[in-house]
Parts: C-alpha cells; sequence; structure tokens
C-alpha cells in the first residue's frame, strides 16, 4: 500500500523528511539556521524546476501488510 500528500513548502517537506529516520533526522537538525536556509532554498528550486506546481513537494509512504490465519 502506498499512501502519500504535499506539503505547502521546503521547510515543512524538511520537516517530514528529517522524521524519515535517525540519520535525515541528525543531518537537517545539524545544519544550523544559515545552511538549512541554503538548503530550503536549494529544495524550492529543484520544485520549482518541475514545472507542474501540483507535483512540487510530493512525498510518499509505503507500507507492507501481512496476514496470516492461526490454525
Amino acid at each position: 500500500m502506498v499512501t502519500g500528500g504535499r506539503t505547502h513548502d521546503a521547510r515543512e517537506w524538511t520537516e517530514l523528511m528529517a522524521g524519515a529516520g535517525p540519520l535525515p533526522y541528525t543531518l537537517i537538525r545539524s545544519l544550523g539556521p544559515r545552511y538549512r536556509n541554503e538548503l530550503e532554498a536549494e529544495v524550492e528550486a529543484a520544485m520549482a524546476s518541475l514545472g507542474d506546481p501540483d507535483e512540487a513537494f510530493r512525498y510518499h509512504h509505503s507500507y507492507v501488510l501481512a496476514v496470516a490465519r492461526k490454525r
């Protein structure tokens, strides 16, 4: 199963990505305000280059569901 959504801007997107695990959390949180702003400016530019505003800041979460029958 795959689900997802769309964040409004680069700040929300990086906050969401920081929650993806310990490594992204550490990397994003350790940037400090200056480098965090630079990262978010790069993310904004990359999303703008997609051309279609509906495609910008889209994210997905995938899940695997296992079902078993107890006998």
